[in-house]
């Protein structure tokens, strides 16, 4: 499973960090909603040379409601470091996410969710 906290996330350059509450994290009420996550499983692999390609059956949890979708990624590393990359697309009306209206900024129904995870092995010694 992954859960990511959106309230630190991070919008297009040229819009001021999510964290002032503008357009489009407001619209997604992370104060009531602080977390997305996907749970899936693994149903394809391939070799490739930025590591192993997978794609990943599972469900999207945006907003509490779950939507089904299939995700597409990279898994590479060697020892223990583990580096996992996705980009994909999600559609907010999918997560029953109104899209406000601003005269003076469009928002896209379709965010889309950049995922670079940097993972290493902690072994706890008793």
């Amino acid at each position: 499973m992954s859960r990511s906290d959106y309230r630190c996330a991070r919008s297009h350059p040229r819009i001021p960090d999510a964290g002032t509450q503008i357009a489009p994290f407001h619209s997604l009420h992370t104060e009531t909603y602080p977390y997305a996550a996907f749970t899936g499983r693994i149903v394809r692999t391939k070799p490739s040379d930025e590591g192993t390609k997978v794609d990943v059956r599972g469900t999207m949890d945006i907003h509490g409601v779950k939507h089904p979708m299939q995700v597409s990624g990279t898994i590479s590393g060697s020892g223990d470091k583990i580096r996992v990359r996705s980009l994909f697309k999600v559609k907010l009306t999918d997560h029953d996410i109104e899209i406000p209206s601003f005269m003076f900024l469009k928002i896209d129904e379709v965010m889309e969710l950049v995922l670079d995870y940097h993972l290493r092995n902690v072994n706890k010694q008793e």
